[in-house]
C-alpha cells in the first residue's frame, strides 16, 4: 500500500509572538503559544479512481502526495498565534502528524490544559485527531493519549484538552510534560483534496506553562 510521508527534523528553540499581537483572540488569556516544533510528518490525500465513481458507488480511491505549498515552512504555520485561514495553517495530511512544545514545558491544572486550534472557513469538514503527550525531553516516548477529538465544521475551532490522571505504567502520577502530538485520526471521511487534506492545525496554546529550560538540556 503506497503512503506518501515527509519527515522534517527542525532546531529546537523558536519563538511564538506576543500574544499581544493575535488578530484571533483564544477564550483564555493565560500561558503561551507553541514556540518549538520538533517533528512533522506530512500524510496524504486521496482522491476517487475513475470519472463517475462517486455516481456509480465505486470505492477504489487513491493516495496522493500533499501539495508542495502545504510543506512550505510547517514552523510558521503551527508556531505562535492562531492563524486566520486554512491557507496559513498546517495541514497534517491523512495519518500525518506534528509534535509541538512551550518554550520550556507544560503542566496539568485546574480546567483544560492544552487548546488546539483550526482556524474557521465555510469549506471544512469534520475531521478526527488524536493528542498525545509526553515527559520525554527527546520526544521519544511513552506517549500518552489524551484526546480523540473532532473538529466543528465552518467554525472557529478552539478543542480543548484536559491531561490529568495521567500515570506512569508503574502507577506515578505524571504532572509535567514537554511536547504535545497533534495526529490526524485518518477519518477519511469525504474525498480530500491536496491542498487541504486531513486535519488543519494552526495553534496550539498550553494553558499551564512551567519554567524547565529544555534549552539546557542535551537532546541529541
Amino acid at each position: 500500500m503506497h503512503k506518501y510521508i515527509l519527515c522534517v527534523l527542525f532546531i529546537i528553540g523558536l519563538t511564538s509572538p506576543a500574544s499581544a499581537a493575535c488578530q484571533i483572540n483564544s477564550p483564555y488569556k493565560q500561558g503561551e503559544y507553541a514556540a518549538q516544533i520538533l517533528d512533522f510528518v506530512a500524510g496524504y490525500w486521496i482522491s476517487m479512481l475513475g470519472e463517475n465513481a462517486i455516481d456509480y458507488g465505486i470505492t477504489f480511491r487513491e493516495k496522493k502526495p500533499l501539495h508542495m505549498f502545504r510543506l512550505i515552512n510547517p514552523g510558521a504555520r503551527v508556531l505562535g498565534c492562531p492563524k486566520t485561514s486554512l491557507d496559513n495553517a498546517l495541514t497534517l495530511g491523512h495519518e500525518g502528524y506534528v509534535i509541538v512544545g512551550p518554550k520550556n514545558c507544560f503542566r496539568n491544572g485546574p480546567g483544560p490544559d492544552i487548546l488546539v486550534h483550526e482556524p474557521r472557513t465555510d469549506i471544512n469538514t469534520n475531521e478526527s485527531f488524536n493528542v498525545y503527550i509526553t515527559e520525554d525531553y527527546k520526544g521519544k516516548g511513552p506517549w500518552y493519549k489524551v484526546a480523540s477529538e473532532q473538529t466543528v465544521a465552518s467554525s472557529n475551532n478552539f478543542l480543548e484538552i484536559d491531561i490529568s490522571g495521567i500515570k506512569t505504567e508503574r502507577g506515578y502520577p505524571l504532572e509535567e510534560f514537554t511536547w504535545v502530538k497533534i495526529e490526524d485520526a485518518n477519518s477519511q471521511v469525504v474525498l480530500s483534496n491536496r491542498r487541504y487534506s486531513g486535519f488543519d492545525v494552526s495553534a496550539v496554546q498550553f494553558l499551564h506553562p512551567c519554567r524547565i529550560n529544555v534549552s539546557l538540556l542535551d537532546l541529541r
